[in-house]
């Protein structure tokens, strides 16, 4: 059975794509969460109001949105700049704690109608493949307490070249805490 909020009139076409309305969006995360929390703080700087929304569950924020409007005649919301704004911040956040995130438009320019940000629909961008023993090397280069066990760089890289394989596969804070233990300045505790 479809829920309610994945039909007209929650659910409807922009730029011929499928969009979900924020209110659509808090029905499906109160479906999904009953006790779960929505809530806002408003700030107003001149003529410009800023509003950070909230979407909590069992005292566990899962996502925060914000949104700022500016308040003047000549616009739709004239006159009803806080409600815009809020309204835009509780979509920002729902769309990042995922309700409504795939029904965004990547090709559409959010201007002042749109309470979300879109996604981009095109295919990602190749991720490049980070080499497991380089993050390894970057995290051991920029650790302070590595760096002051080690302060010799070469002696490092030496260590680190015969730094067991069973140890690189379990990450950082194991190669740092076997480095740790096993450096020259090691107090004999370890």
């Amino acid at each position: 059975m479809t829920k309610s909020y994945m039909q007209a009139p929650y659910m409807t076409k922009l730029k011929g794509k499928d969009y979900m309305i924020v209110a659509g969006r808090i029905m499906w995360f109160r479906d999904e969460h009953p006790e779960g929390t929505i809530s806002t703080e408003v700030e107003a700087h001149n003529d410009v109001i800023i509003v950070k929304a909230m979407i909590a569950d069992d005292n566990v924020i899962l996502a925060t949105g914000l949104a700022t409007v500016r308040a003047g005649n000549g616009t739709s919301w004239a006159g009803r700049e806080i409600e815009k704004a809020e309204t835009a911040a509780i979509g920002r956040a729902l769309a990042h704690a995922g309700y409504g995130t795939q029904f965004a438009l990547g090709e559409l320019s959010e201007g002042d109608y749109l309470a979300d940000t879109p996604i981009d629909s095109r295919k990602p961008a190749k991720q490049e493949t980070v080499n497991p023993k380089m993050a390894i090397w970057q995290g051991i280069q920029n650790d302070a307490e590595i760096k002051q066990a080690y302060p010799d760089v070469e002696v490092l890289r030496e260590k680190v070249s015969f730094y067991p394989k069973d140890v690189v596969a379990s990450g950082f804070y194991a190669v740092k805490e076997w480095l740790l233990a096993n450096s020259p300045t090691a107090p004999d505790t370890y």
